[in-house]
């Protein structure tokens, strides 16, 4: 039998976009996020993200006042999944300087990548495909996420 495609490591960082496909039914992308969130959850994995998510993912709601979104996302960190929301701490902003230096990106994607080094998770999961010459944490790309992937234990 063919072994379904996996992730190594149980600590997976999510880029901000990740959660607006889930949380908002994007209709191309929550398929794959879908999987993501239930094999984390049957797999008791950590879920990451950096705080200042809660800033690029709230002005529209705000705008539009959908009250049932932001209620989801002001919950997060109280919500059952396995969060780990990693603060912008000096040397997460230190590291998001070097990244900045070194490829360019810019300060939100560049204080995600070091929230995520900073907080050794295994793999980052973004729909950026700028992202993947980053080298220091495997990138992978959203619609590289099987639909039946699982997670590989060590």
């Amino acid at each position: 039998m063919k072994e379904k495609p996996g992730i190594k490591g149980k600590n997976l960082y999510l880029d901000s976009s990740i959660f607006i496909y889930h949380f908002e039914n994007n209709k191309e992308f929550s398929p794959y996020t879908t999987t993501i969130f239930n094999v984390a959850e049957q797999e008791n994995a950590v879920i990451g993200c950096s705080a200042i998510l809660f800033s690029e993912i709230t002005p529209p709601i705000f705008k539009t006042k959908n009250k049932e979104i932001l209620a989801i996302y002001s919950s997060l960190d109280c919500s059952p999944l396995f969060l780990r929301i990693i603060d912008l701490t000096k040397e997460v902003a230190l590291k998001a300087g070097s990244i900045r230096a070194e490829y360019g990106f810019s300060t939100p994607d560049s204080i995600h990548l070091a929230s995520a080094v900073i907080g050794e998770f295994d793999v980052f999961i973004t729909n950026d495909k700028d992202l993947l010459k980053f080298k220091e944490i495997p990138i992978l790309p959203l619609t590289k996420v099987s639909l039946t992937f699982n997670i590989i234990r060590n």
